[in-house]
């Protein structure tokens, strides 16, 4: 059994249902979970605490903050380095080669973080 910290993106997928883009300026996005209880939130949150830890590390990535009471992340990223239209793709599943290219480094850097 996979621990808590070893949540891939795979696992962002499952929640892709119940994220929508709450708001979205080219730099600056808020996500926010929807269709879920605040304990499936809080729980949710611990679970992905690798990936976002992974995601924080990756170039491009200024901040990530999460409300979890809020059920809401903010993400700060630079555009140079992350096309604007990743996060809606990413959201919505579209396998396109910019949103594949960012889970497949989210995994990279995730598993090189898991200690030895």
């Amino acid at each position: 059994m996979a621990r808590q910290d070893d949540v891939l993106p795979n696992d962002w997928r499952a929640l892709l249902p119940h994220i929508e883009i709450a708001h979205h300026i080219t730099g600056r996005i808020r996500l926010r979970l929807v269709n879920m209880p605040l304990l499936a939130a809080v729980s949710a949150a611990s679970r992905m605490q690798g990936w976002l830890d992974a995601l924080r590390s990756l170039p491009g990535i200024a901040s990530v903050e999460v409300n979890v009471a809020a059920r809401s992340g903010v993400i700060v990223y630079d555009p140079a380095a992350i096309a604007p239209q990743t996060w809606p793709d990413l959201v919505a599943n579209r396998r396109t080669e910019q949103a594949t290219r960012l889970l497949d480094l989210l995994d990279r850097t995730q598993r090189d973080r898991r200690p030895g």
